[in-house]
């Protein structure tokens, strides 16, 4: 099991923040030291990340979907049971990258996490009751999926996101490092690539979703009357998307943000869903606003991005 979260890799990866590709050159007699074999695993995992970041693209790749279990009351022998958040195993890519797998279901108690925070950030929750614009999820009599459904709705708007983590895993006798001496110095055996999920209040005003690349690619095409001159449009603006999606700059840090993760969140992180908890209007902005039970707790999960498959796209265009 992981022990120790390792924020520097997660950070400071030059793997994933720098242009550097340069791999190791053996040869019979050379000394290799810690640097070599780390840049062995750093030019492998770079290649393979900017691989999937440009080839593929960020979001969903499989399951992760986001669900609300509403409150079962205690009733003779039956506990009942928490109001719940519920975030399905899966796989994702973030804006590095890198693979985040989700292995088991991950699931957050709604009715405690909105107490306690009421209780130590108040204003938080106040901040982030606005009325939204969502694609709300909705289902069939049989409870099978039917259409997400465009609706206005007002509450507390919390996003979910996850984000990739380096975990130490295991300890190993090693020499001691620094300035001091020690007979039980020891290392982390493995190094984990393991997954946070958070749950995020949304003080800021019209909080955005993320940006689809070829969102406006269709957009007017019907007004051209002539098949040729609009298939020809349509490739033009595909070639300029094309044109326009390197984002690897000098200097790392002035790498383009996505618009939909809050200041306070690493840039890598990826959205899933935007969730609404229906709550009355505070009294003041340091009061918390007090939960609406009796009305349903709202999910988007269709406005998050997508990272589909060859098999998907060929099934969606008929092939």
């Amino acid at each position: 099991m992981p022990t120790k979260t390792i924020n520097t890799d997660l950070l400071n990866d030059s793997a994933f923040v720098t242009n550097v590709a340069q791999r190791v050159h053996y040869a019979t007699g050379i000394l290799l030291s810690e640097e070599d074999f780390r840049a062995e695993q750093q030019y492998h995992r770079g290649r393979l990340a900017r691989s999937l970041q440009y080839l593929h693209g960020t979001g969903t790749v499989a399951g992760l979907r986001v669900s609300y279990v509403p409150r079962v009351e205690p009733a003779g022998d039956d506990p009942g049971q928490d109001e719940q958040i519920w975030v399905d195993a899966g796989l994702a890519i973030d804006y590095r990258g890198r693979l985040i797998e989700l292995r088991n279901a991950r699931c957050l108690r709604l009715e405690r996490w909105y107490a306690e925070l009421s209780s130590r950030k108040p204003d938080q929750l106040a901040a982030a009751r606005q009325t939204v614009t969502i694609q709300a999820d909705r289902f069939n009599a049989d409870e099978s999926p039917a259409l997400p459904e465009t609706v206005t709705v007002t509450g507390v708007v919390v996003d979910l996101f996850v984000r990739f983590l380096v975990c130490e895993v295991g300890r190993t006798p090693a020499f001691a490092n620094g300035p001091f001496d020690a007979l039980d110095a020891v290392q982390p055996s493995r190094l984990g690539d393991e997954v946070e999920v958070i749950f995020v209040p949304r003080t800021d005003a019209d909080p955005r979703y993320p940006a689809d690349p070829y969102a406006d690619l269709n957009d007017g095409l019907d007004a051209i009357a002539d098949p040729a001159e609009r298939e020809a449009t349509r490739r033009l603006r595909l070639r300029q998307i094309v044109f326009g999606a390197w984002d690897e700059p000098a200097d790392p840090r002035a790498r383009r943000r996505p618009v939909e993760i809050p200041a306070a969140l690493d840039d890598s992180c990826v959205f899933l869903a935007r969730v609404v908890i229906p709550a009355d209007a505070p009294a003041d902005a340091n009061t918390a606003p007090a939960r609406d039970l009796g009305a349903a707790v709202e999910i988007d999960n269709a406005s998050r991005l997508f990272a589909y498959t060859t098999r998907a796209l060929a099934a969606w265009i008929g092939s």
